[in-house]
């Protein structure tokens, strides 16, 4: 989602970022989810990009009414008009509003506007769907300096901020004046950049942000490290089982996957205690998608496990055969009655997905490159998924290990025990074993013996070195 605030550069910007993933979108097609199957239930549905605007600009205010799906406009009819885009709908009404506005008071016109700016990102986070489904990304697009009072910014700020807890959104200032929005910024906790990172806010790799949860049980304590993200490896996209294709998923009815936001460390395993046939082909990467010191010392610590050992974290999700409904739990109007009570802190109320639990384990390790602020997530097969993937890697190594028997590597190890001799040593040698027998078959000849040489004196005569 994209909020605008300044000149029209701002809105060049927009379309920048629309036109971005409209692209992303095409290029994903047919979608695949990066998530193998995790029940008999059906195949997690693929990834779908969606976006929305809202836009101030000089004395016009925009807001998209529903979220319109990034993907490439599909073949109209000679009578079908195709409709317009929300970029085409926020450009023409700015236009509109800004011929109709030109003679009103700037400053009072302000405060209204951010109050309607406000309620617009209201609706479109109650459009939002449950937690778990959806990485929510908000790009503030700061053409101007913050106004001098940061009053008039409070609705705006109190929408972004009910993104930010109860949605898990991650918000992202852009502006050339980042001095001036850092007050901003640190009460979103949201990053500031300048408009020449802009292209690099949104990781269309991205596939899960959260914590990493540590227990301690014999103190029944626990310690959460917020700002971590998976993302696929580099490349086309996750490496998998080939029976995990595009082909295959049609196969499968499509069901629904929601997410808990933390991975459980569950214990340091060594990589022998693991049989074979429990690491899968699917790769990821764990990243930070923040700036925290502790985080960073834990990743550190993350990446120093090579080798033969590993750390297993467990991430759960609720698998379900139809998309759930809105959580009214998370209403912008619960939101504001919480707000009205005046609380110290703003926790995510509790919201209850129904559908079969399941589980996805991980294997983290230090990458194999050394540095580059990511860690490798090795998917492990697990119980609940009974797909026969791991029946399939367990056939393939033995018929893998037979194979290489059969395609001689007994008989390359019986060689590799065998003296090697160069070339001239075996002429040498082969002259000698001449000499000997001519000498042997003369002296038997002036012995009046017979002129044939026995097998078993021949093979005596060889031996002699």
């Amino acid at each position: 989602m994209v909020a605008s605030n300044g000149r029209y550069c701002s809105l060049e910007k927009v379309k920048q970022i629309y036109d971005g993933l409209r692209g992303i979108s095409c290029d994903e097609s047919p979608r695949v989810s990066a998530f193998p199957a995790c029940s008999l239930s059906g195949y997690p549905s693929g990834q779908r990009w969606f976006f929305a605007i809202q836009a101030v600009h000089g004395f016009g205010q925009y807001c998209s009414s529903e979220w319109e799906e990034g993907r490439a406009s599909q073949p109209k009819g000679d009578r079908e008009e195709e409709s317009p885009s929300a970029w085409q709908l926020c450009h023409s009404s700015l236009q509109d509003q800004g011929r109709e506005g030109e003679t009103q008071d700037e400053q009072s016109a302000l405060a209204e506007l951010f109050e309607e700016a406000a309620e617009g990102l209201h609706l479109l986070s109650d459009k939002l769907p449950p937690p778990g489904k959806a990485l929510v990304d908000v790009l503030v697009l700061c053409g101007s300096p913050p106004p001098t009072s940061l009053r008039d910014l409070l609705p705006l700020m109190g929408a972004l901020k009910h993104m930010e807890c109860w949605h898990s959104a991650k918000i992202t200032l852009v502006t050339p004046h980042a001095e001036g929005w850092q007050t901003v910024a640190a009460s979103l906790s949201a990053t500031v950049v300048g408009p020449a990172e802009m292209d690099s806010c949104i990781d269309h790799k991205e596939q899960w942000r959260g914590a990493l949860l540590i227990r301690e049980k014999k103190c029944a304590s626990e310690l959460r490290f917020g700002g971590f993200s998976l993302r696929t490896a580099e490349g086309d996209g996750p490496t998998r089982c080939s029976s995990s294709g595009p082909a295959a998923q049609r196969l499968q009815p499509e069901v629904f996957h929601y997410y808990r936001n933390v991975l459980d460390l569950m214990q340091m395993v060594s990589l022998k205690e693991l049989p074979d046939f429990l690491l899968s082909n699917t790769e990821f990467q764990l990243r930070m998608s923040g700036k925290s010191k502790k985080c960073k010392l834990l990743l550190d610590q993350l990446s120093s496990l090579r080798g033969e050992v590993g750390a297993l974290f467990c991430l759960s999700c609720v698998v379900t055969p139809m998309a759930q409904p809105v959580a009214s739990q998370l209403s912008s109007q619960r939101w504001r009655d919480t707000l009205a009570k005046r609380p110290s802190s703003l926790p995510v109320p509790e919201v209850e997905v129904k559908g079969d639990g399941a589980h996805y384990f991980l294997l983290v390790q230090g990458s194999e490159e050394g540095g580059g602020g990511a860690c490798r997530a090795r998917m492990l097969h697990s119980a609940n998924q009974i797909n026969g993937a791991a029946a399939v890697a367990t056939v393939n190594g033995l018929l893998r290990e037979k194979s290489l028997l059969s395609s001689g590597k007994t008989e390359g190890r019986l060689l590799d025990s065998l003296p090697c001799f160069r070339r001239d040593d075996v002429r040498q040698a082969s002259r000698a074993q001449t000499l000997v027998l001519k000498e042997c078959l003369k002296r038997r000849v002036d012995a009046h013996s017979t002129a044939t040489i026995p097998v078993s004196l021949i093979k005596t005569l060889l031996k002699l070195r």
